[in-house]
């Protein structure tokens, strides 16, 4: 009876260590997951840069039940850069169907069909982005990017007009409002929209200009910003001839 009993209680203990083993497993694979976004995240701009390992960390994030939120985005964005648009824009959507909540999927969309050559497309979802981030002035400035491109100047400026009145110190706003003002006639608002976006971009280093572009290669944010103001130079000495 004493041995029975005993053999008994072996048998509740290795059960509960089986059961507290189970939970210890569940909880690291979560966390295992959990922290895969955070190692994608740090490799993808979040303090240091290297796309192969943030890729490889989102996919594992991407393996949970369900994928963690923007683990589909984030490798969608990563095949943005590396030029894979028809694998960026298969991400996005499943993000999308997981997460339909996720607004920016819309934004990134945008993006993706305009770098295709798919301005319709890229017009069509950075509407619906717009529509669900009213105050965006990314939005409304690539919206109008593929407008200009596609002939339509008037859409353009109507697109990008209420960005300008929020965000009137933004240099990307001015120069691309003045370019749209600059093609549509209006020479003297161009040139004073110019000299802003100068005034400012001056005054900006690679940092600065970088926050603009989250999911970059920090290495190229000097050339990205000495770029610009190239282009906003050349803009204001192209209006200046335009005015004479």
């Amino acid at each position: 009876m004493k041995f029975f009993l005993l053999k008994n209680n072996k048998n509740k203990i290795y059960f509960f260590v089986f059961i507290f083993v189970v939970l210890l497993l569940i909880l690291f694979i979560k966390y295992f997951f959990f922290l895969s976004m955070r190692v994608g995240n740090y490799f993808f701009g979040g303090g240091g840069y290297n796309l192969n390992i943030a890729e490889k960390a989102f996919l594992l994030a991407s393996k949970d039940n369900p994928p963690k939120l923007f683990s589909n985005y984030q490798l969608g964005r990563i095949n943005f850069i590396k030029g894979n648009f028809y694998t960026a824009i298969d991400y996005f959507n499943e993000e999308e169907r997981i997460y339909p909540e996720n607004s920016k999927v819309h934004y990134m969309r945008g993006l993706t069909y305009g770098y295709m050559g798919n301005e319709n497309k890229g017009i069509e979802e950075f509407r619906k982005y717009i529509e669900k981030n009213p105050k965006t002035w990314a939005g409304r400035n690539d919206m109008a990017w593929l407008q200009f491109r596609g002939g339509d100047i008037k859409g353009a400026i109507e697109t990008i007009k209420p960005a300008i009145e929020v965000y009137s110190g933004n240099p990307w706003i001015l120069n691309s409002y003045g370019a749209y003002l600059l093609n549509d006639g209006k020479y003297t608002e161009a040139l004073d929209n110019f000299i802003k976006a100068k005034e400012v971009v001056d005054k900006m280093d690679y940092e600065m200009w970088g926050v603009a572009y989250p999911g970059n290669d920090p290495r190229v944010y000097g050339e990205g910003l000495e770029q610009m103001k190239k282009s906003i130079d050349s803009n204001i000495s192209l209006v200046k001839q335009k005015i004479k």
